[in-house]
């Protein structure tokens, strides 16, 4: 099997070392899918590392970071070097990954494609540009080899069928049929957790024991409550959840989670061998977690007064207040855990949901 992952799967973890990406470089290689990287998506990833890494920069001048600055410190890589240095730590990330130059795909087929708003050309004739060479690049990879291809994006607007997300655009499996391979198989996966439940993790040894061990809380170098609620937090990093996924009104954004409070059940656990000094480690915890949120200021004020939540900053800038509110929510968790050092070495979530509404709990909370 051919894997491609879209710009979007890699850019949400830079440095591929999430359990997610763990699982995909290891697992690949132990069952033989091949791991494609098309000129184009690595092109994309390069300029999308250099502007974020522009914002850093700005943030650290901002802050006064550097030389001659309050805060004395090295001066940072300009940003092209960043660029060119991170280009080769993607190469040893992903040492093996075959790649795919740019589609030869005449401009006329194009400008055809556009004028008929085919996707994944958006509802205008110039808007998705870029990943109608993606596909382009995906339909020649169908000709290298009668290998079936796992396409992984985010992009289901423009990639899926509107009436089922899993299949592909109706208008993408009509150019597969005019392929002149009839038989390619392309699927269309909507998250890289999805594609690795299906192609990857069923492959690896399952570890009854330590399995047992963890849920019996005898297993010495890690207990998984204790972990969730005083170790998990800092190893996620920024992750942003959209207030569907935690139960809380659409006026909250930029959520994100800032403490576990309390770990109250955990359950389906699971735990695979990744490597020979490396398991992976899967479960669902329920907690009652604090998020910190931005509300726009106009929204912010037409909360009901047993609605509001507790404001940290009201000036967080000229349009928004800063806040923290609690939900118990359930996750679903993974970690890579070193059986040579004993600790975990990155984690993730890869799902979350309230267990209630927001509107129900606050309703149970009113005196």
């Amino acid at each position: 099997m051919f894997v491609i992952l879209d710009t979007n799967i890699y850019a949400a973890d830079f440095r591929l070392t999430s359990p997610s990406f763990e699982t995909l470089i290891t697992g690949c290689a132990r069952v033989g899918h091949t791991l494609v990287l098309p000129q184009l998506v690595l092109d994309e990833l390069l300029n999308k590392y250099g502007e974020e890494y522009q914002k850093f920069l700005d943030a650290q001048r901002k802050l006064g970071f550097g030389p001659e600055g309050p805060i004395r410190t090295k001066r940072p890589e300009p940003t092209e070097k960043a660029k060119r240095l991170y280009h080769d730590y993607l190469l040893t990330r992903l040492p093996t990954a075959h790649r795919l130059r740019y589609p030869e795909i005449s401009h006329e087929t194009l400008v055809n494609r556009a004028l008929r708003r085919a996707k994944p050309f958006r509802n205008t004739d110039t808007g998705g540009y870029r990943d109608v060479l993606l596909w382009y690049t995906i339909v020649e990879a169908t000709q290298l080899s009668p290998a079936p291809i796992a396409f992984v994006t985010a992009n289901v607007r423009d990639f899926s069928d509107p009436n089922d997300p899993s299949q592909l655009h109706p208008d993408l499996a009509h150019d597969l049929l005019d392929n002149s391979r009839t038989d390619a198989n392309v699927t269309l996966f909507s998250n890289l957790d999805r594609f690795l439940q299906l192609h990857i993790i069923p492959t690896l040894s399952a570890l009854a024991d330590i399995r047992a061990r963890l849920i019996a809380d005898t297993f010495e170098p890690l207990n998984l409550r204790t972990f969730t609620s005083d170790d998990l937090q800092p190893l996620l990093g920024w992750k942003e959840f959209g207030p569907e996924e935690i139960g809380f009104p659409s006026e909250y954004e930029t959520s994100h989670l800032s403490t576990i409070e309390d770990v109250e059940d955990i359950a389906d656990v699971d735990v695979r061998q990744l490597s020979s000094d490396e398991i992976l480690i899967s479960y669902t915890v329920i907690a009652q977690c604090a998020f910190d949120v931005l509300i726009f200021r106009g929204d912010y004020y037409s909360l009901p007064d047993d609605e509001l939540p507790y404001v940290w900053s009201p000036d967080w800038n000229e349009h928004y207040v800063a806040a923290s509110d609690s939900s118990t929510v359930k996750l679903r968790i993974a970690l890579v855990f070193s059986t040579q050092s004993g600790i975990v070495d990155s984690a993730q979530i890869s799902s979350a949901a309230p267990t209630e509404e927001w509107w129900a709990r606050k309703l149970r909370e009113r005196p």
